[in-house]
C-alpha cells in the first residue's frame, strides 16, 4: 500500500483503506466521488447498524450546513449501485435510516 496507507477494512468484495480514502475492489481500485467516499465510510463505521438521514447528511455537509435531507437519498442511490455488484446492499428503515452489509 501507499506511504499514506492506514486501517483497512473488508466489506464484501471491497477493502476500504481509512487514511487514503480509497475503495479497491477485484478488479482495482474504485473511483468514487468524495462525497459517497464519505457516506460509505460513515456507514461503514456503523457496522450494520442504522444511521439516520441526519446524521448521515452531517457527515456529507458538515453540521447545520443548508441542505435538505432528501440530498441523502440522492447519494444512497448512486452508492447502492456502485456496490451492489462487489456484495454490499444498502437497505432503508423507513423513518430510522440506513443499514449498510455485506451480502452473503
Amino acid at each position: 500500500m501507499s506511504a499514506r496507507s492506514g486501517p483497512v477494512h473488508t466489506i464484501g468484495g471491497l477493502r476500504f483503506d481509512h487514511a487514503a480514502r480509497s475503495l479497491k475492489g477485484a478488479d482495482g481500485p474504485l473511483d468514487i466521488p468524495r462525497r459517497e467516499v464519505a457516506l460509505f465510510e460513515r456507514l461503514l463505521m456503523a457496522d450494520g447498524r442504522i444511521v439516520s438521514k441526519q446524521i448521515l447528511l452531517d457527515s456529507l455537509y458538515g453540521t447545520g450546513a443548508d441542505v435538505d435531507e432528501p440530498v441523502v437519498e440522492v447519494y444512497v442511490s448512486r452508492l447502492r449501485k456502485r456496490l451492489q455488484p462487489h456484495g454490499i446492499s444498502i437497505t432503508v428503515k423507513r423513518g430510522l435510516g440506513y443499514m449498510m452489509q455485506a451480502v452473503p
